[in-house]
């Protein structure tokens, strides 16, 4: 079986609002000695950016859905909380589709507040043996909270429907590609240690955070001070 690597978006991908402009944007993070390496850093304080304080919500598109897919993703959804201390609210099925320049704010859909992290499969190009595939892409996006601080405010997770992977969290399933992404979600990046979920390369395991995932993750979230979450402008 050819690897399978997946990808993450950019967390700066779509653009500075006003309040950005002629501050230091967020850059890259380096590898931290705990075994993870953040996707974007502050840098004036060296933090990861991450989410704030508030409980995050989610919503699932659930066309094109494997069987058994909306079950992966409540329990991918657990194991980051429990990892994390991360809240998450569901908010239920949505009829959004992914779009590349995704608005952040949709009270008619949403309600008040920033958009859910939204949760879709998407009907990419089917797997060619021989050939490295993608099978999912997560990222956030951040803005200024009041104290200038950068801070994640809504994300989303696309999955390839066309994969063809089973369901639940063995080896080589979509609960590994979607701890995997989520992890993406609130911030961290690839590492090359195999034994850590957020390796690039789809492995023979059980899907279950390794010592540097949960690391990063805790840094992520319970383990540094609360962010308030940015003004809805």
């Amino acid at each position: 079986m050819a690897l399978v690597l997946w990808i993450n978006s950019n967390a700066q991908m779509s653009f500075l609002d006003k309040m950005g402009i002629g501050r230091p944007q967020p850059v890259a993070g380096a590898l931290d000695p705990a075994g993870f390496q953040p996707l974007l850093v502050d840098p004036d304080s060296g933090d990861p950016v991450r989410y704030g304080c508030a409980p995050i919500r989610y919503t699932i598109n659930p066309m094109n859905a494997p069987e058994g897919g909306m079950e992966d993703v409540h329990r991918a959804i657990a194991e980051t909380s429990k990892a994390s201390g991360v809240q998450f609210v569901y908010h239920g099925e949505t009829d959004e589709v992914p779009l590349e320049r995704r608005d952040l704010v949709q009270p008619q859909r949403y309600g008040d507040g920033w958009a859910p992290i939204l949760v879709a499969w998407d009907q990419g190009p089917s797997p060619v043996p021989g050939q490295t595939s993608i099978l999912g892409a997560g990222g956030s996006e951040w803005r200024y909270n009041d104290a200038g601080v950068p801070v994640y405010v809504s994300g989303m997770l696309i999955l390839n429907s066309n994969a063809g992977l089973p369901s639940g969290f063995g080896g080589e399933t979509w609960g590994q590609v979607m701890l995997h992404e989520f992890g993406h979600v609130l911030g961290l990046a690839h590492v090359s240690d195999q034994r850590q979920v957020m390796t690039p390369i789809l492995e023979l395991r059980p899907a279950a955070w390794g010592s540097g995932d949960r690391a990063g993750l805790r840094a992520l979230g319970i383990g540094s001070p609360c962010l308030d979450v940015p003004s809805v402008s």
